[in-house]
């Protein structure tokens, strides 16, 4: 769809999943034989739309925006801030957008259909939110 944006939100410092022991859980290296962060994971299924992608990543994780550039996104580095403040960065930075499909760093798993389903619903000014068996 021309004109929309993906935006990667990875600023987040993943408490949850460090409370109980499992470090940076973007770093976490998923099953499988190329062994992909994460993060790794979640750039390729979005660029692989064929949309701009932009990476929102933290100033405290420089790995994350060394990583999205070496995948081919775009990046803006934010000093850690809440997803509110990511996102409305992210969308001031790409104000040229008829739209923008907003993705969490740690979405790997997301069929291309289903992102290419939202992407058909797109129309300026309307806001189209996934749902699974209803929810």
């Amino acid at each position: 769809m021309p004109g929309v944006q993906v935006l990667i939100l990875a600023a987040g410092a993943g408490s949850r999943f460090r409370a109980v022991g499992g470090g940076d859980k973007l770093q976490a290296i998923l099953p499988g034989p190329s062994e992909l962060t994460v993060l790794q994971a979640t750039f390729r299924l979005w660029r692989g739309l064929g949309l701009p992608c932009l990476a929102v990543v933290s100033d405290s994780a420089p790995w994350r925006a060394a990583l999205a550039r070496q995948e081919g996104l775009a990046v803006l580095s934010l000093p850690t801030t809440g997803m509110g403040d990511s996102l409305a960065a992210a969308v001031r930075r790409t104000p040229e957008a008829s739209g923008w499909l907003v993705a969490l760093g740690d979405m790997h798993f997301v069929q291309h259909a289903t992102a290419r389903q939202l992407l058909e619903l797109h129309h300026p000014g309307r806001i189209v939110v996934p749902a699974y068996q209803g929810r």
